[in-house]
């Protein structure tokens, strides 16, 4: 009976074969503008030869040293991605942020090897835009609201989310960025700069902007 789980342990072994060692590891630090570690921020891959399992790639935060590694990677090339809202920077793996993202690396994953990144180096912080959906009438908040973000003269690049007490924060590259809030029952909205007629908006790196939407409902035309 000694003899069994040797011979399960013999046999696994053959059966897994060299698929065992057709993963590898990938660790490195994540610094801030000035070269800081950043403690507690997110590292994140997306395969650039496949499809991620279940739209969930593997992550981890860095340390108090910034230092991180990640789970073991199926053989490959990917992007390694690093961000930290709390700071002002955020998750780039949206397509909004993927032709402005300079704090990501790419790298190859080799059987049984580990990947040394170095240093990753997070941007200053992004532009903040704080929306505030209300009712043109009565000047209550709106729920159910959506933003949607297209990133000017790209077609197809944007990002959509909702809203269920009328309020929407952002982090935003310094980019042209149009904006549109929807809402049933309301005309549409779209971002019109004050001083120039413009339909995007720019924020500069590390700035914050608030802006009141205030939504016409459709009865307002009778």
């Amino acid at each position: 009976m000694r003899q069994l789980p040797r011979f399960f342990l013999i046999m696994l072994s053959l059966l897994a074969g060299p698929g065992w060692a057709q993963t590898g590891l990938v660790d490195g630090y994540v610094v801030d503008a000035d070269g800081r570690a950043v403690s507690g921020a997110t590292v994140s891959v997306m395969s650039l030869d496949k499809i991620d399992n279940n739209g969930r790639p593997p992550s981890t935060s860095t340390g108090g040293d910034g230092r991180f590694v990640l789970p073991p990677l199926p053989i490959g090339k990917y992007r390694v991605y690093a961000w930290k809202e709390a700071s002002g920077v955020p998750n780039t793996r949206v397509l909004l942020f993927e032709r402005s993202n300079p704090h990501c690396s790419e790298i190859t994953i080799k059987p049984n090897e580990t990947i040394h990144v170095g240093n990753i180096a997070l941007p200053p912080p992004y532009g903040k835009l704080t929306l505030r959906v209300v009712d043109s009438k009565t000047r209550s908040p709106i729920s159910l609201a959506r933003c949607t973000l297209r990133k000017a003269g790209a077609d197809g690049i944007m990002h959509a989310t909702d809203s269920t007490n009328g309020e929407f924060f952002f982090l935003l590259p310094d980019s042209p960025i149009s904006l549109k809030i929807t809402s049933s029952g309301y005309k549409d909205w779209y971002y019109v700069e004050p001083t120039s007629a413009e339909t995007y908006l720019v924020l500069p790196p590390g700035s914050q902007k608030t802006i009141l939407v205030p939504l016409e409902p459709y009865s307002s035309r009778h």
